[in-house]
């Protein structure tokens, strides 16, 4: 009986694809960090043009004031 034969009949050892999984779950980690990432970085951009909108709201409220008057 050849060695094939034998692998056959033996039954599959789930181990064997471990190291594939692994990098499996390593890319797809990696790839949730970054969209994490971005995710976040796009959270600050939004909160720095609503800071930025708040502070032009505010200088303009005077000049609205003086300019209706």
């Amino acid at each position: 009986m050849n060695h094939l034969a034998q692998a056959n009949q033996r039954p599959r050892d789930r181990r064997t694809r471990q190291p594939s999984r692994q990098r499996t779950y390593t890319r797809l980690r990696a790839r949730v960090d970054r969209l994490e990432d971005a995710i976040s970085h796009f959270y600050n951009v939004i909160n720095e043009l609503r800071e930025r909108v708040s502070t032009l709201e505010k200088k303009l409220k005077p000049l609205a004031k003086n300019w209706i008057n």
